[in-house]
């Protein structure tokens, strides 16, 4: 019989979070927190075993009370729409758990909670939850472990996912009890997360709320200035009014370390055709279906086969189409630049001596290197680590003609933030063309 493979412990929390996902933003929190309690009870002994079957429901009413105060103070201030809870990181702050409220003049979309950061008022008067001395020393000790033993790991990441689901439970009843006593509106939503999390639950009244932002629109192709000017972008998926990132379909290594791996290969300027071996990939669908997807938090782009189409009678030998194999987009390819470019010396950049270039303050470039290029990159700082070891600057960069081509054809996915902008007859142009 094959031997079923060792579990990672810092991989337990992404996997039990995932499992009870779909169960807390149905604000069905009891199965959630059976299964938590159970896996936690199951593993071997540890220091974590004391937050089996504690709760914080004895501070209901506190909790209510201090839901319904925050509403009445804000409500004097504010059109009040909506209202967020959020526990502070509590197994890294371990002296004092307490969490905020945070007041919104709007309601999103309940599906894509990136408009939590918007919010308009927060309390001035934070609830601290009490009762789990033990487990608080707990993790007290655990997080001045420099190597925590692996079980002790699995122990502290299932206490996590259970905790967060203790806190929901609290703020949900808390909020049940305010509007049973009138003290909160029936058609004011309220959710709880912990910091940093994805796991929100939502707790509504009678009323359904309405939906007043539902998020943001497709960017639609822009209109080029006839003003005789040529322009160079670099790459984006957009952000919204919020800075999270437009909800585009996006791929993902099949692992955070696969992710990395390829990521540093592509960061590398040399040809990889030759060598390559198409990797697994993985799609993690959002909102928007698109034709271009961002890899690698952003800095790599690749196209399915309408994109391929459009795009490459524009790069003759100047770009890879290198394959990758992913289930949900076939054929899919990453586009590898095989031109790299210096900033010219009138760029400002914060690389000082050997040291890499990682803000660009201000673009400048030698025309004639960039004439013909519809995609390509920049390289390092010329005295840096990076630079020496092959590799570029993070980032894409393409023409007028590159952006023509993605508008003209309606491929979605990408968004052109303009770096860079010249005339076509510039006398540096003709100067370097030997005119």
């Amino acid at each position: 019989m094959a031997k079923k493979p060792v579990q990672k412990a810092d991989a337990t929390y992404p996997r039990l979070a995932k499992a009870v996902a779909k169960g807390v933003a149905a604000a069905k929190l009891a199965p959630a927190i059976d299964r938590c309690e159970r896996e936690l009870a199951k593993l071997p002994k540890s220091s974590f075993h004391c937050a089996l079957e504690q709760s914080w429901l004895d501070q209901t009413d506190e909790a209510a009370g201090w839901l319904a105060a925050f509403h009445e103070h804000t409500a004097k201030l504010m059109p009040l729409k909506a209202i967020y809870v959020e526990l502070t990181r509590f197994e890294i702050n371990t002296k004092v758990w307490d969490a905020h409220a945070f007041a919104y003049d709007f309601f999103g979309d309940p599906d894509d909670l990136g408009w939590l950061v918007g919010w308009k008022h927060s309390t001035n008067r934070p609830l601290i939850l009490k009762g789990m001395a033990e487990v608080q020393s707990a993790y007290r000790r655990h997080v001045r472990t420099s190597e925590p033993r692996a079980t002790e790991q699995h122990a502290a990441e299932t206490a996590s996912v259970l905790l967060e689901l203790r806190f929901q439970d609290l703020m949900l009843a808390a909020a049940r009890q305010a509007r049973k006593k009138r003290a909160l509106p029936e058609d004011l939503p309220v959710l709880a997360a912990t910091h940093d999390s994805d796991l929100i639950a939502r707790s509504y009244g009678r009323v359904k709320p309405h939906v007043t932002r539902v998020g943001p629109e497709r960017p639609k192709a822009s209109v080029v200035p006839a003003d005789g000017m040529r322009h160079v972008y670099q790459l984006s998926g957009g952000w919204d009014e919020f800075r999270n990132s437009l909800p585009w379909d996006i791929l993902e290594g099949v692992s955070i370390d696969a992710e990395m791996q390829l990521s540093e290969l592509l960061d590398q300027t040399r040809s990889l055709a030759e060598d390559w071996k198409p990797p697994r990939v993985k799609l993690r669908s959002r909102k928007w279906r698109c034709d271009l997807l961002s890899f690698g938090a952003g800095h790599h782009w690749a196209v399915n086969q309408r994109a391929r189409q459009a795009l490459e009678p524009l790069f003759a030998d100047s770009v890879e189409f290198l394959p990758v194999r992913c289930p949900q987009v076939k054929p899919c390819w990453v586009l590898h630049p095989l031109r790299y470019v210096d900033l010219a010396p009138t760029a400002r950049h914060n690389a000082k001596g050997i040291s890499n270039i990682t803000v660009i303050e201000r673009y400048d470039f030698v025309l004639a290197a960039i004439e013909g290029l519809h995609l390509f990159g920049v390289h390092q700082a010329p005295r840096s680590d990076a630079r020496k070891g092959g590799f570029c600057f993070l980032n894409d960069y393409v023409s007028d003609a590159f952006k023509a081509a993605i508008e003209s054809h309606g491929l979605q996915g990408v968004v052109f933030e303009r770096v860079f902008a010249y005339r076509a007859e510039d006398k540096r142009m003709r100067r370097r063309h030997g005119q």
